[in-house]
């Protein structure tokens, strides 16, 4: 029987800020469903950990929904119109955005604490790592929060009995050790499905928007969750879907920078929290979602045309290019490489065969995705530093030391046309990236 942790993971590419709004409006959805339609009190509700499982999923493109009417405007007599055609604001929340993004998932733990195991204290862990082009993979920065689950009812205190004030602190001191910042996701109870509670977002507040809130455990007195009423922590909290860019942390919705959209929301709450590159070894068995800026994928444009063409003015003859086709190359800065290339990055005194190495490896890629890559624009900032074909089934999954990275074989593209076409395309799919993205490639 083999070792499941030796399995390798399945990369997954999943819209983070989808994931985020799905999670909270299905919770949302499932808690107000289970309230019995005559009492109005809740008669079929899940567990904690059944919660937390299914937005490990949704984060880990397990994706799911729970179709159904708002029950609050199926009740309301007044209304006329049907209910299954009826769109109500509170049970939809925000409309979908961008960030598409490969994220890999681990199983589900048994956590501490409240169960008087030696545990973790928590839930799961988010990650979110530097897209830096590094080979050294212990000095990739990381943003770790560490999570624990709790229901919370507005109108009741929160955190009351003592095991639960041990696990705060308990929560306090593993994040501390682990050089991450504590978290509690709260699935937060509301009485029917148009009421929200405040949080301290002042953009999102509609109800499925509301429904789970992460709010900062800090050690200091004032600041401290046990024993306060539940809307006075909720208050200090901020919705789910603000972790992947919100108006509230200073970043913008859809934002496909991660590292910056995280380290801003943690910054909210910690002022002082930097990103770790120790990267302290986690607890075996500890649930995590990991996110990199390196692995990313734009999402697809709406209403895109199926080809598009790389024309002269001057020639009636045209490359069709399905999109997709070209992967951009951003090169840093040049410098000596650690392994068998000689140099990593760009400079102006490199030679076009330097620069060739430089592009064609090695890289996180994707090998199914990049194998249906048919060129190759290697960029310096916003500048064009070659163009070339990548040779057909030339892809290999190697690497330094080991490590899995692509690369592939690339010839000059001499066709003045086709090169100039090429070129523009690839610095225009550079200036769509967010200001300060630091990918080390993109798509065009």
């Amino acid at each position: 029987m083999s070792n499941p942790r030796s399995r390798p993971t399945p990369d997954v590419f999943v819209n983070l800020r989808d994931a985020v709004i799905r999670s909270s409006r299905n919770y949302h959805r499932l808690e107000q469903l289970g309230r019995s339609t005559t009492t109005g009190r809740p008669s079929f509700t899940l567990h904690e950990e059944t919660i937390t499982d299914l937005i490990i999923g949704e984060m880990a493109g397990r994706v799911y929904d729970v179709a159904a009417a708002c029950p609050t405007c199926a009740d309301d007599t007044a209304l006329t119109v049907e209910p299954d055609t009826r769109t109500c604001p509170e049970w939809e929340g925000v409309p979908a955005g961008e960030s598409v993004l490969r994220i890999r998932p681990l199983t589900k733990a048994q956590e501490g604490g409240n169960r008087k195991q030696s545990g973790v204290h928590s839930d799961f862990i988010l990650m979110f790592e530097n897209s830096a082009v590094t080979d050294d993979e212990d000095q990739v920065s990381q943003v770790r929060l560490m999570v624990q689950a709790k229901r919370i009812t507005p109108t009741t205190k929160f955190l009351t009995g003592q095991r639960e004030r041990t696990q705060y602190d308990c929560l306090i001191a593993a994040a501390t050790a682990l050089d991450a910042v504590p978290y509690y996701a709260l699935y937060v109870q509301q009485d029917d499905a148009h009421s929200s509670t405040r949080t301290a977002c002042t953009t999102l507040a509609k109800a499925a928007d509301v429904a789970i809130v992460l709010v900062a455990a800090h050690a200091d007195t004032a600041r401290r969750l046990p024993g306060k009423q539940g809307v006075e922590v909720i208050a200090q909290g901020r919705p789910f879907p603000c972790l992947a860019g919100c108006r509230c942390s200073g970043t913008s919705r859809g934002s496909r920078d991660t590292w910056e959209t995280s380290l801003a929301f943690i910054q909210r709450d910690f002022p002082t929290y930097q990103p770790s590159t120790r990267r302290p070894e986690l607890p075996s068995g500890l649930p995590r979602v990991t996110v990199d800026d390196a692995r990313v994928r734009p999402c697809p444009a709406p209403r895109e045309p199926r080809h598009r063409s790389v024309q002269s003015p001057r020639s009636s003859s045209s490359v069709e290019l399905t999109p997709g086709d070209i992967l951009v190359v951003r090169l840093g800065k040049q410098r000596p490489s650690n392994d068998d290339r000689e140099w990593i990055g760009w400079g102006p005194n490199m030679t076009p065969k330097q620069i060739m190495e430089a592009t064609r490896r090695y890289w996180r890629l994707d090998l199914e995705r990049a194998s249906r890559m048919r060129f190759a624009v290697a960029t310096s900032s916003t500048a064009v530093v070659g163009v070339y074909s990548i040779v057909p089934d030339s892809l290999e999954a190697t690497g330094p030391r080991g490590l899995r990275r692509v690369e592939m074989q690339l010839a000059d593209v001499v066709d003045s046309d086709l090169r100039k076409g090429l070129a523009d395309q690839a610095v225009q799919a550079v200036a769509r990236l967010p200001r300060g993205a630091r990918t080390p490639f993109t798509y065009a």
